[in-house]
């Protein structure tokens, strides 16, 4: 989830997503390379199942939270294959 509000709390997305399913984990992204503590503008929720997943981004895509209005997409799964410069 992007351009979340800057005191989006993990809490906070949780309540948001758990209307769609059945919230696994949530993490919202830190400022702790700058020393800042303030969160990120972005976060990822994780949820039990695909069908729940994409009603959360059906239901919350272009909503407003806390006066911003978030983007919310489907991550794409890690890969170990990284092109080499």
């Amino acid at each position: 989830m992007g351009n979340s509000p800057l005191e989006t709390t993990e809490d906070g997305l949780r309540q948001e997503f758990m209307a769609f399913g059945q919230v696994i984990s949530v993490d919202v992204m830190g400022d702790e390379r700058r020393g800042s503590g303030h969160p990120w503008a972005y976060g990822f929720v994780f949820i039990a199942s695909k069908s729940e997943a994409d009603a959360a981004v059906a239901g919350l895509q272009g909503r407003s939270l806390g006066g911003r209005i978030i983007e919310v997409i489907v991550a794409l799964p890690v890969s170990g294959n990284r092109a080499k410069a």
